[in-house]
């Protein structure tokens, strides 16, 4: 069933097998998965590495440990590959780890707290940082979701809490078809759910490190482009096996056979059978996790000191050093008000290999050299500091080399 067929008694009897408990909950995506792309066809998608880009895969590894060597260099220390995604960096005596994309500058509960998704928009919501209409739902009750649903326009179904780099996450979501699907996949991550109304606009990362901007990517969702010749399952096929063998560098993840994906390929009027004239670009996700280079660019001077406050705001509001902010917007260069922009979330684990794999490399802000220089400077003082009574003043932070504050002033 290569075009991905909609069925409305389908997706009502595994919504219904999705409330049949813990283990209905994992047997139903991958039963409607089955009846949308057929059997065979989703094994064939699924032989292919899975957790091509996920924690701890073999790609995942390489390309971090490749970024947090750089920046060993360009700071003068060395790199110990621990195993497991851990790695020790040194200087002068002085030793930090980090594991992958996380670095020790944040406790784990203002981690936590920035994972829920819905706590985190009422509290960023309540700081007066705009966000998304949304609506807190339960997999074992559609009807909340329904009644927003019937406002009308397109909405993103998402877990709660407890996920990362758009897992669970469907995007284009009009009808109860869709929302019930979408609660199905989103469900298998959590019984607690999201709907937001979907802001038109691209997704902007701002990568926000002690009240002060480090850097901006701007992401377009992944697209492939027509060649008159292959259909849309074929170039995505392409597309993929370009991924793989580029061991990371083409993008950490894979393009899915999932429902974000069909709902992305309605919206453009195709399916995965269409055949794109050539240079014809379409459009295959609503997320932007598994975009390429291409697809990103940096673009740190053109941002509106507005909006640079309010990605300030939402990090200190949960207490986060450092945190990568989600903008969507048609444009960055004015304030958000002023384009019907929102803060989309607040990521605690921000990647940052998005800031290295861009378009324009040579304008990308080399942020692990950065994050680098800060551990080891914090871990001397540390190190140096005589042991603390009680009552003595806690010692001050070193400075950081940064772009911008939340005033818009300009330093290196």
């Amino acid at each position: 069933m290569l075009s991905g067929r909609f069925d409305r008694t389908g997706s009502a009897s595994v919504a219904g097998l999705a409330r049949a408990g813990p283990v209905g909950r994992r047997v139903a995506p991958l039963l409607d998965d089955a009846l949308l792309f057929g059997p065979l066809r989703l094994w064939q998608a699924r032989r292919r590495p899975r957790g091509h880009g996920w924690l701890g895969s073999p790609v995942r590894e390489q390309v971090y440990r490749e970024l947090w060597a750089g920046a060993a260099h360009a700071c003068g220390a060395t790199l110990t590959d621990l195993g497991g995604s851990f790695y020790e960096l040194a200087r002068d005596g002085v030793v930090v780890r980090v594991m992958g994309q996380m670095t020790p500058l944040d406790d784990p509960v203002a981690m936590r707290l920035a994972g829920d998704k819905g706590v985190g928009l009422r509290l960023l919501a309540a700081a007066g940082v705009p966000v998304p209409d949304s609506l807190a739902f339960s997999l074992w009750d559609l009807s909340p979701a329904y009644e927003m649903l019937a406002s009308g326009g397109r909405f993103v179904v998402k877990p709660a809490e407890g996920t990362a780099g758009g897992d669970g996450v469907t995007g284009g979501v009009r009808s109860r078809e869709d929302l019930q699907r979408a609660a199905v996949r989103a469900g298998l991550f959590g019984e607690q759910l999201l709907l937001e109304r979907q802001v038109e606009g691209l997704v902007h990362r701002l990568l926000v490190l002690d009240g002060q901007l480090l850097d901006v990517v701007v992401d377009r969702p992944a697209h492939l482009v027509g060649d008159g010749r292959s259909t849309v399952q074929e170039l995505l096929d392409d597309e993929n096996d370009k991924r793989v063998a580029a061991r990371g560098q083409a993008g950490l993840e894979l393009l899915a056979l999932d429902l974000d994906l069909l709902l992305a390929l309605r919206d453009s009027g195709v399916t995965l059978a269409s055949v794109p004239p050539a240079g014809v670009e379409v459009r295959v996700r609503t997320v932007t996790n598994d975009r390429r280079p291409v697809d990103s660019r940096s673009c740190t001077s053109v941002v509106d000191d507005d909006v640079v406050r309010q990605a300030v705001a939402a990090v200190s509001t949960f207490g986060l050093r450092l945190a990568g902010v989600d903008v969507v917007a048609q444009r960055i260069d004015k304030p958000l008000h002023a384009t019907d922009g929102v803060v989309l979330e607040v990521n605690a684990a921000p990647g940052l290999h998005r800031h290295y794999q861009v378009a324009n490399p040579l304008q990308a802000t080399r942020v692990a050299d950065v994050l680098l220089e800060l551990l080891l400077t914090e871990a001397a003082v540390s190190a140096s500091r005589p042991s603390r009574g009680a009552g003595a003043r806690p010692p001050q932070r070193p400075a950081v080399p940064h772009l911008r504050t939340a005033a818009g002033s300009s330093r290196r």
